[in-house]
């Protein structure tokens, strides 16, 4: 019985645990997932329980041999003499030859760190799944508010508001109508507030001392038009004439 050929089996019939970029790594079954198996072929994420350290009193995860890093076999050092570093790839470290995976993205040469690509890569084709798992409704072009699910049942008339674009367009302009008021109205107290000052500066500046009248006699027998007028101080300092 001849094998059917790699070639000629549908896309949807492939497991979804192999990786093109990392054909040594499995990944969860769990479609649209990328992390890589721990347990009964699904990830942390997806129900997998991690295996314990089987020392005595340590709750670290175990890497190998039901021992964690710490208390498991040691690793395996490079083979070049001399050279105490861990052996990465074909018995040798990075600095003796171990080559080390580069990113699976096309005309990227960065190396592999996160499920077969770089950093970047990794974390733009995270940004797509979640964007095509997860769509969102499309917002007005001049709305900054973002869509919140939550509002449509706590709030439904501002769900409404932020669904039809001219009625976010009359709130938008009516919040900066009533914000220009305010600031219009507080610039004028402040102008109100500073000429209030400039007067009672003014009228302090130009009144003149109650001793003046008084010590020169220019209302003799007259009340004194100041309430704090004393008629002994301006008999005392009344002007004296002398006859020779």
């Amino acid at each position: 019985m001849s094998q059917p050929n790699e070639s000629s089996i549908p896309a949807a019939a492939k497991p979804a645990s192999l990786s093109s970029s990392r054909p040594h790594k499995r990944n969860c079954s769990v479609a649209g997932c990328r992390n890589g198996v721990v347990q009964g072929g699904v990830c942390v994420s997806h129900g997998a329980k991690r295996r314990k350290c089987q020392e005595p009193g340590c709750d670290k995860n175990s890497k190998s041999g039901g021992k964690c890093s710490k208390h498991g076999p040691p690793r395996k050092k490079c083979d070049y003499e001399g050279c105490t570093n861990v052996a990465v790839r074909g018995g040798r470290c990075k600095s003796h030859g171990a080559a080390s995976m580069r990113c699976s993205n096309e005309d990227c040469r960065k190396v592999a760190v996160i499920n077969g690509m770089c950093r970047r890569h990794a974390q733009e084709e995270a940004q797509e799944h979640g964007a095509l798992s997860h769509p969102r409704p499309q917002d007005p072009p001049f709305s900054p508010i973002v869509h919140n699910e939550t509002l449509d049942h706590a709030h439904p008339a501002k769900a409404a508001r932020y669904q039809d674009p001219e009625a976010q367009a009359r709130y938008e302009n009516s919040s900066v109508i009533a914000q220009n008021n305010y600031v219009v109205q507080n610039k004028l107290s402040q102008v109100i507030e500073a000429h209030n000052r400039l007067n009672a500066h003014q009228a302090s500046y130009q009144q003149p001392h109650p001793e003046h009248h008084a010590g020169y006699g220019h209302y003799p027998g007259y009340p004194h038009p100041y309430p704090y007028h004393n008629p002994d101080h301006e008999r005392e300092h009344q002007p004296r004439y002398y006859y020779g």
